[in-house]
């Protein structure tokens, strides 16, 4: 498992091997992706991957915070990947999930939200 991005980063490096690979945002459990794309580049190979959206949206834990699986993608090649975010003010997320807490609850502002990649 890489270290949690910040979303602010300016196209991080990480290292992914062959495999497949779900990311998870921290920080609430009601997630709207709206027009929020993650977009990883080899640095070598000049390849480009594209996360697609998860059906099944899974709320979990991670080091006692909300996340929330929202997007899969599979690595054929492994190397080193810049991870490129875009239209990250349409991403809408907010610390609960039920009914009055994404009525009532306060937006998660984007400089604050994080994201993780972990191999499935």
């Amino acid at each position: 498992m890489n270290e949690p991005i910040d979303l602010i980063e300016d196209n991080p490096k990480i290292y992914l091997g062959m495999g497949i690979y779900d990311i998870y945002i921290i920080g609430g459990w009601y997630i709207e992706l709206g027009k929020f794309e993650v977009l990883l580049k080899n640095t070598d190979k000049n390849t480009e991957v594209i996360p697609k959206k998860v059906a099944l949206k899974v709320q979990d834990f991670y080091k006692n915070k909300r996340v929330k699986k929202v997007l899969s993608f599979v690595v054929d090649k492994g190397g080193e990947y810049r991870v490129q975010f875009k239209n990250k003010n349409s991403l809408i997320l907010k610390k609960h999930g039920f009914p009055l807490g994404y009525f009532f609850g306060k937006r998660i502002d984007v400089r604050e939200i994080k994201i993780f990649i972990d191999r499935n």
